[in-house]
């Protein structure tokens, strides 16, 4: 069914030189292979000081943003190897998007081995409602740095190394008032600076706030509208100066569509193997936006040609979130959608040369995600067999729909899909801990090993809610675990973009080295590789944006971190 059909039928809706780092952090204990044993979360956010509630009242009149949540990002913000979290807050609506003092802001909890602190004072503050994060080191100063995208004027704070943020006024004037939503760092040209690409939702003036309702039995209900009430909005790109400033060159990088979409989704990556980094933008209820890098600072949108702007069936779907993964050990990353009650979640297998193909029902995607409305999505290795597999956060945007006698739930358990050998997914949620037996209202979701144990865990946004973070506690290998990171040198020191393969006996594992992904939130830049017992790494290349695949072979990976400095490695060779 069409979104519209269905909305309407049951809604309204110091800086080192750098390059890669690979490290072996442990070696686990139990017996077995992992991927044969269960995937197993915990909700243990309480025990560990994570202790953050998401603040967005409804109004009686339903406004739309309100549903839609915030999103959260990890980051190592002080450099001692913790991922720390931050997470965006929304606020009430009072009729302006100007953000006031008695606001809620944004947190960011710094994690001290294992267990989180909130941090106050820190120069952190965000009181308009926080939508999308991105996290990248725009300035090469060795310090992860924060964008955040608004209901309102979007902020980039610098982080000035000293455990405190500044926001910078370089920024001030293309800070905008409008409705951003993801956002992703990256680097266009490549010229060694991260660019920033922000998706834009609707644009409308606060006074002409669209707002709906629907009759119901017993009167007229408030809903959100349709997207197509609100007018869409320009997403928006700024190019580095590579002195620290930034330029709206929206236009003249060929962004500027005739008929601008409403965008909530983003993922930056190497999308036709030519060394550039191309843009995916997932669009709600319009046609999907793949972004093609022609060089010279010039992309081109071929969503339609690419197969990527519609599903297999030519409908337009209400794009959400949005993953980059090499689901099938191809060495490509295919693209994962999350999409609106009774749609389907979309998975896009990368044909190659820039071509893709609707393979969800064929991957068993399908059926599991009809009834669901869903947000954030995270495919990441789980369970150390070496393919991604999928988490999918859900939950409705309406919360009256039993006053116009639809049994559709508002809010709604989130899914767990383990990947089987790169041909199919297999719904696994009923066995995957209590919390995937539990309703929530799902948004934002990221991925990281927040207690360094080499399991990978999930920080989920709730709307409205506590936040939920899933410790990781499936069986473990009796192999070992490797910590890889890559900094750049020649590239930006954080190359959002590149790409990694590592060669381990008979595996080929390829990954992203991704800015910001799911749905306004993002993933530990690092990759925590789980290596069977018996086997090493045999060899890791990096692919770095715009430049040469550069390969290490037999990495010494014991002891801790291995740091592997772009321009050391044993051989190098052009794309």
């Amino acid at each position: 069914m069409d979104r519209r059909d269905a909305t309407r039928s049951d809604v309204s809706k110091t800086r080192p030189i750098v390059v890669f780092s690979a490290g072996l952090l442990a070696l686990l204990a139990s017996q077995g292979d992992a991927s044969d044993g269960p995937v197993v979360f915990s909700d243990v956010a309480a025990e560990r000081g994570l202790n953050f509630t998401h603040v967005s009242p409804f109004t009686p009149e339903r406004h739309l943003h309100l549903t839609m949540g915030s999103g959260l990002a990890w980051l190592d913000y002080d450099g001692d190897g913790w991922q720390d979290l931050y997470l965006a807050q929304g606020c009430p609506w009072h009729g302006t998007r100007a953000p006031r003092p008695q606001d809620p802001t944004d947190v960011l909890f710094r994690n001290r081995d294992g267990r989180f602190e909130q941090l106050r004072d820190i120069g952190l503050d965000n009181r308009a409602y926080g939508m999308g994060v991105a996290v990248g080191d725009y300035d090469n100063d060795g310090f992860a740095d924060l964008f955040v995208s608004n209901f309102g004027p979007n902020v980039l704070f610098h982080n000035n190394g000293d455990g405190t943020f500044s926001e910078d006024p370089a920024f001030a004037s293309l800070k905008g008032h409008g409705y951003g939503a993801s956002c992703t760092w990256f680097d266009a040209e490549p010229d060694g600076d991260l660019d920033l690409f922000v998706t834009n939702y609707a644009d409308f003036d606060d006074a002409k706030y669209p707002v709906c309702s629907e009759n119901g039995p017993h009167g007229k209900v408030p809903l959100g509208c349709l997207p197509s009430i609100y007018p869409p909005a320009q997403d928006r790109y700024f190019a580095s100066d590579g002195q620290g400033g930034f330029a709206d060159k929206t236009d003249a990088a060929g962004f500027r569509l005739e008929q601008p979409r409403h965008g909530l989704g983003v993922f930056a990556g190497d999308l036709n193997n030519d060394g550039l980094t191309d843009l995916f933008v997932a669009n709600d209820s319009d046609e999907n936006d793949l972004w093609l890098n022609r060089g010279g600072g010039r992309f081109e949108e071929v969503g339609l040609i690419s197969g990527t702007a519609v599903n297999r069936e030519g409908k337009r779907e209400a794009g959400m979130g949005v993953a980059g993964a090499d689901v099938d050990q191809d060495s490509q990353f295919d693209l994962f959608l999350t999409h609106f009650y009774e749609e389907t979640n979309t998975l896009y297998r990368n044909l190659g040369q820039g071509f893709f193909l609707d393979v969800t029902n064929e991957f068993g995607m399908a059926a599991p995600s009809r009834t669901k409305l869903a947000f954030g999505t995270v495919m990441r290795d789980f369970n150390g067999d070496g393919f991604p597999d999928c988490f999918v956060a859900n939950g409705h945007i309406h919360d009256q729909l039993e006053q116009l006698g639809r049994n559709i739930p508002y809010a709604q358990e989130a899914q767990f899909f383990v990947n089987q050998g790169g041909r199919r997914f297999r719904d696994v949620s009923a066995t995957s801990g209590d919390y995937f037996r539990t309703k929530v209202v799902g948004r934002g979701a990221a991925a990281a090993d927040f207690d360094r144990d080499g399991r990978l865990d999930i920080a989920v946004h709730h709307l409205q809610g506590p936040v939920a973070l899933l410790r990781n506690e499936s069986p473990q290998s009796g192999g070992s675990i490797v910590r890889l990171r890559l900094i750049g040198k020649t590239s930006a020191r954080d190359p959002i973009g590149a790409s990694v393969t590592v060669h381990a006996g008979p595996r080929r594992i390829f990954l992203p080295y991704e800015g910001s992904s799911s749905y306004l939130s993002g993933n530990e830049r690092p990759h925590v590789i789980a290596v069977p017992k018996g086997e090493r790494i045999e060899s890791v290349c990096v692919a770095w944006v715009g430049r040469t695949v550069e390969c290490w072979d037999a990495p010494d990976a014991s002891g801790g971190e291995l740091t592997l400095i772009e321009g050391t490695g044993t051989s190098t060779r052009d794309r």
